[in-house]
């Protein structure tokens, strides 16, 4: 999971059992990421989407589909 303020990112992943990091894009382009959600500034969106395309992983803004960040996390919880 990716957060630019370390100490977010650190609890975050914690919560979730992933592995903190600052860089969206050093994330996405981890060999262990299959998809992508996106809950950044709209103005970040297009280039993390563009990057997580390219490498062929299922993207998300989650702007318009707010049920996806609670839902994804039932499906980790298991």
């Amino acid at each position: 999971m990716a957060e630019p303020f370390a100490n977010a990112a650190q609890l975050v992943a914690e919560a979730y059992g992933a592995e903190p990091m600052t860089d969206a894009m050093a994330a996405i382009a981890r060999p262990d990421v299959d998809a992508v959600v996106i809950g950044t500034p709209t103005d970040t969106h297009v280039g993390l989407m563009m990057r997580a395309v390219e490498l062929g992983n299922l993207t998300t803004p989650i702007g318009r589909f707010g049920g996806v960040l609670s839902s994804l996390g039932t499906h980790i919880a298991g």
